[in-house]
């Protein structure tokens, strides 16, 4: 969950030097190059298993990658890193809703009273705390990217709980990175044909791109996916809470970024909805 409020603060933080797609792309790219070397064998032996589960894999690259990733960069953009930790707090009931859908797992009343909090708290932040912004629709594109985003990788969080034991963690992130590559290379060539937006080669931007690499798109990604395979989707999305906390602070101390009123409401709120939605059934369930 630190690799991950890390992420959001360094993609803020170089927003003006790396162009989301690129920055997706590369990263992916760059992820691939490095992970190579120490699961090819691996990945080579279970082969058989990712071309028997290849639509899944791809699914859950799509989703971590394509919808996911790319659109939090894109919304970075526009939106602070401060609302983007906390609107990321909504995965964790949204789980819940996806699980619903995918599984039928029941929801109860109280869940559904903390899913409904949550969505205030979210609005609460994206509305800046003021309700002409909700009357005249007056959002930050960012924070809806980032909304958008939210969801995506709370598919590609519950699709992780169809993942194959046998497959591996590391082979898993492997063959669900190529296909993110895959999904992420025409957004890349529209963004180079459509826009002047060119990616900063600069100390900077090649030391946040490593922490992309290294930090956000493989050791986060690994320790993400052994965490779900050993307590479950749903017990795992707890740990989701600390995110906008963590986010906040490192923020606060690194980007001089302002933690107004609105945010403390909203965080609060979606953090209640997010302890109610996450009752002691339903992480008993998920086992």
């Amino acid at each position: 969950m630190l690799f991950f409020a890390g992420n959001t603060v360094t993609g803020r933080a170089m927003h003006d030097e790396m162009p989301p797609m690129a920055l997706v792309f590369w990263r992916q790219i760059g992820a691939m190059v490095l992970l190579t070397p120490f699961v090819y064998r691996e990945l080579h032996r279970k082969w058989p298993l990712v071309i028997q589960h290849w639509r899944l894999i791809a699914v859950v690259g799509i989703t971590q990658v394509v919808t996911g990733q790319a659109m939090i960069y894109a919304g970075l953009q526009t939106t602070t890193a401060i609302n983007t930790g906390v609107i990321g707090t909504t995965q964790a009931p949204l789980i819940l809703v996806v699980a619903w859908l995918l599984y039928r797992s029941t929801i109860s009343l109280r869940q559904g009273f903390g899913l409904a909090l949550a969505i205030i708290g979210v609005l609460a932040i994206v509305s800046r705390g003021s309700f002409g912004v909700l009357l005249g629709f007056d959002f930050v594109i960012g924070d809806l990217l980032v909304q958008l985003a939210t969801l995506s990788w709370a598919v590609y969080t519950t699709l992780l709980r169809r993942v194959p034991p046998g497959l591996g963690p590391y082979a898993m992130t492997l063959a669900a990175t190529v296909f993110g590559a895959l999904g992420m290379a025409p957004l890349y060539a529209g963004e180079l044909l459509l826009t002047d937006a060119r990616m900063a080669v600069t100390l900077p931007s090649l030391a946040a791109m490593a922490y992309f690499i290294v930090c956000s798109s493989v050791l986060a990604l690994v320790f993400l996916t052994i965490g779900v395979a050993r307590i479950g989707p749903v017990r795992a999305s707890a740990f989701f809470y600390t995110i906008p906390v963590l986010t906040a602070g490192l923020a606060v101390l690194l980007l001089g970024e302002t933690l107004a009123l609105y945010h403390l409401v909203g965080m609060v709120l979606v953090l209640a909805g997010v302890y109610l939605a996450s009752g002691r059934r339903r992480a008993a369930a998920a086992g």
